[in-house]
């Protein structure tokens, strides 16, 4: 499934509306996909294509955890951030 987030609208402060898409995407996976399912999650910045995609590979979905989800956002953005 491709999910393509929306542009914040001009009030909207960019990277809160980008934790409330991600934190709402993790929440779906957690809560609603059953647990013997396999769950994949892949973001990546389509303006900016010299950016690293946050990638987390197939796994169960009772192993996949938010804070997972979280830990290895802020490495990507982190060492994105070294390259600028």
């Amino acid at each position: 499934m491709l999910i393509n987030f929306k542009s914040p609208v001009e009030e909207q402060e960019p990277t809160a509306y980008l934790k409330e898409c991600i934190t709402a995407l993790t929440n779906y996976l957690v809560d609603e996909v059953p647990g013997r399912d396999l769950v994949g999650l892949r973001i990546l910045n389509t303006e900016n294509v010299q950016d690293k995609v946050v990638d987390i590979s197939l796994r169960r979905r009772y192993q996949f955890k938010r804070d997972m989800v979280w830990d290895v956002l802020g490495v990507v953005i982190h060492s994105n951030a070294c390259l600028v």
